[in-house]
């Protein structure tokens, strides 16, 4: 007796046996792929948004750029750097606030050397000089809203920034019809 040969029995869905699933899915990405490709290619560029001009007041697109913020300044051993998100009305008043905010965080100074710094100094004979950055935002009535502070790390202690941060009394500036942002570099002793 001989038997018949064994054959496969065909898929039972039907489908090829080469058309398998990982290969179904490349083919159809490779569709929608073509299909955006084509589909989008011919669409212009959306227009650049409209920045209303301030001193007209009207909804009129703003043909002129951007003004840059007023290079820092530097007051003693302190310098104040711009960073503002909010684009002041003028820049006399908005100077005025930082100079008046650094002259807040001038007047603690003594304080903050005697209790913070001169402690770790004495321990640390190696570190001379600490340089912080605070980066401070105001209210409109010239009350701190929020204070970040970060460390050069050329000349940096964390018991000191700590110890800074926890003495630290909330900074004033100058009431304006603004908020404000503003860095300022503090170099202590």
């Amino acid at each position: 007796m001989s038997e018949a040969p064994s054959s496969k029995p065909p898929p039972a869905s039907g489908a090829s046996p080469f058309l398998s699933l990982p290969v179904a899915v490349v083919i159809a990405g490779l569709l929608i792929g073509v299909g955006l490709f084509f589909g989008l290619r011919d669409r212009p560029a959306p227009p650049a948004p409209a920045m209303p001009s301030a001193a007209s007041g009207s909804s009129q697109p703003a043909t002129t750029t951007p003004q840059l913020p007023p290079a820092p300044t530097s007051a003693s051993a302190v310098q104040v750097a711009v960073s503002s998100s909010v684009e002041p009305v003028a820049a006399a008043p908005a100077a005025a606030r930082r100079v008046a905010a650094t002259a807040s965080l001038e007047a603690q100074r003594k304080t903050i050397v005697e209790q913070c710094v001169k402690p770790v100094l004495a321990k640390t004979p190696s570190l001379t000089s600490v340089k912080l950055t605070f980066n401070v935002t105001f209210a409109a009535d010239g009350t701190q809203i929020g204070r970040g502070v970060s460390e050069d790390r050329r000349a940096s202690s964390p018991e000191i920034t700590a110890c800074v941060q926890q003495k630290l009394k909330p900074l004033v500036t100058t009431p304006s019809n603004e908020s404000l942002a503003t860095d300022i570099e503090w170099t202590l002793p």
